[in-house]
């Protein structure tokens, strides 16, 4: 792609959180909740609750969450937090046995 002078090059990083990005995520999750408790406030509470630094923490070494943060120039620009669940193999069960990944929208 060619770039002309009404264009901005930017290069977004996702990269794996970490514990001192605790302080981004606070402020992301309390604004995405803001975000929904307007849209939807017969759906969502006007405060919610922020996870505490230490569970977050936790969050990072769990098997079934991976939690991300979004970068462009080195400035944070967004997150995402996947939660992992194992299809279990079950002939009941209309799905083949996998792991899946749900983005959780909290």
């Amino acid at each position: 792609m060619s770039e002309n002078s009404n264009t901005v090059s930017e290069e977004l990083v996702l990269r794996p959180m970490e514990p001192g990005d605790y302080p981004t995520f606070a402020a992301f999750y309390n604004e995405l909740h803001r975000i929904h408790a307007e849209a939807m406030p017969d759906i969502f509470r006007p405060k919610a609750g922020l996870p505490p630094e230490n569970v977050f923490c936790e969050d990072l070494h769990k098997e079934d969450i991976s939690m991300f943060l979004a970068e462009i120039e080195g400035e944070p620009a967004g997150m995402c937090i996947l939660r992992w669940k194992e299809i279990p193999d079950d002939p009941l069960y209309p799905l083949l046995p996998r792991k899946s990944g749900h983005i959780d929208d909290q």
